[in-house]
């Protein structure tokens, strides 16, 4: 009776399972990592950049940088930002990305955060 409900499920529902078998493949996702300067100098910009490694994209890759304090400079849509504190001190600068162009499924954010006292 259980061989007979299994069939049954994997004919009912083909798709979800197909979906679960291609999705659950990690070598199309890739490692997704920032880097950020260990400490900062006083008054100037704070730059941070994603590191993308492996993976299959399928299509053209976009990021979107958001940051904890400060304003982004320069470098939004781009694999590098520099940040402007405005003055303020740097405890607690958190950069995060988010990558599109890859499947959705793969995790696609990372951050770094600097300036830790």
């Amino acid at each position: 009776m259980r061989r007979i409900l299994l069939t049954v499920l994997l004919i009912a529902i083909p798709s979800s399972v197909d979906c679960w078998f291609r999705f659950s493949n990690q070598s199309d996702c890739p490692t997704i990592s920032v880097a950020c300067p260990d400490s900062v100098d006083s008054g100037k910009p704070v730059k941070f950049k994603v590191n993308v490694a492996g993976g299959k994209a399928q299509r053209e890759l976009s990021y979107s940088w958001s940051v904890t304090k400060g304003t982004i400079k320069s470098g939004q849509g781009t694999a590098t930002i520099e940040v402007d504190l405005n003055g303020q001190d740097c405890e607690g600068l958190t950069a995060t990305v988010e990558i599109n162009g890859y499947d959705p499924n793969c995790p696609r954010v990372a951050s770094c955060t600097t300036c830790i006292r």
